[in-house]
């Protein structure tokens, strides 16, 4: 069984209130969790990963 939990991009974006362009260059700078490819289109992240980066930003 498989318990990965996974956000979608809009969701995600919508959560954080940034946008998309904001959310990929943190992924490429190394400043955000690397997203998860479900197809050539979608992309998700780790809820894990995202809720430990929250807290991480949290505690700056």
């Amino acid at each position: 069984m498989n318990n990965l939990q996974v956000i979608r991009t809009p969701d995600l974006l919508k959560q954080l209130c940034i946008s998309r362009i904001t959310l990929w260059r943190w992924c490429r700078e190394g400043k955000f969790p690397q997203p998860l490819k479900a197809n050539s289109k979608a992309f998700g992240f780790r809820v894990k990963d995202v809720e430990a980066w929250m807290d991480a930003q949290q505690q700056k």
